[in-house]
């Protein structure tokens, strides 16, 4: 069984909880980014991911995450893993219950800059996000068109943001923010046109594309665009993928 599972920002106390109350186990995760590392220090997470692989060894649960705004990209370069966690670089295939999944990580964070218009989690005007603690210049996804080119047996894609024509298509929760990010709108925009690049490419290669997943926005909603149904994942949210 393939379960997707929607951004985790590190809460993985609240995700065990979950996993124990739907009873979980004999499964592959694949989670979409915003997994929640690089925020302490590297030794801390590193403990952190091994007390979670125990939960999962004992339920016999696989996870494969990729890497979301809110991760260090360092942590997905391949180098970690644990019995039964691995983060994935980018552009990584993996094949599960004979479908073959294609992960691709990376998104910009629209709260990167100081913002006087929005508010902070501590009431306070928003001060933006710091360099190397909460923030990570890398953190785009990164387009390679000669990674995917080849590919003509996807079945499956696992992405933090999403196509253009998918949702949200309203750009509204960009434009209090782009006030004080003149590039925002634009570099978000050229991130979305680059999946649906992507997409195109899967689509001239015959690949099967039967389902695609994301996180990022925070809602969930399922539409089906030409032969593939694409679903946003709410925060800590699991969903079963029907082959």
């Amino acid at each position: 069984m393939i379960i997707t599972s929607g951004d985790w920002h590190g809460e993985f106390n609240t995700v065990i909880r979950e996993i124990k109350r739907l009873d979980l186990q004999d499964c592959t995760i694949f989670q979409v980014g915003d997994f929640g590392m690089g925020f302490a220090k590297l030794k801390k997470d590193l403990r952190q991911l091994d007390r979670f692989n125990l939960t999962l060894r004992v339920r016999n649960i696989y996870l494969y995450a990729i890497r979301g705004n809110h991760d260090n990209p360092k942590y997905f370069d391949g180098s970690i893993s644990t019995s039964n966690i691995k983060l994935l670089p980018d552009y990584s295939v993996v094949q599960v219950d004979d479908q073959n999944i294609l992960c691709i990580g990376g998104a910009i964070s629209i709260d990167r800059k100081p913002n006087a218009k929005q508010v902070g989690f501590d009431g306070k005007p928003w001060k933006g996000r710091k360099e190397g603690v909460n923030y990570w210049a890398d953190e785009a996804l990164v387009f390679k068109p000669e990674l995917v080119k080849d590919l003509n047996n996807i079945d499956i894609v696992i992405t933090h943001s999403a196509p253009d024509f998918c949702q949200p298509r309203i750009k509204n929760g960009l434009s209090t923010w782009a006030t004080e990010d003149l590039g925002l709108i634009e570099e978000c925009a050229v991130e979305r046109n680059n999946l649906s690049k992507i997409y195109d490419i899967l689509k001239a290669n015959n690949c099967p594309l039967k389902s695609w997943f994301y996180g990022h926005f925070h809602f969930h909603e399922t539409e089906r665009f030409e032969n593939t149904d694409f679903t946003v994942l709410d925060i800590n949210e699991f969903w079963e993928v029907r082959i």
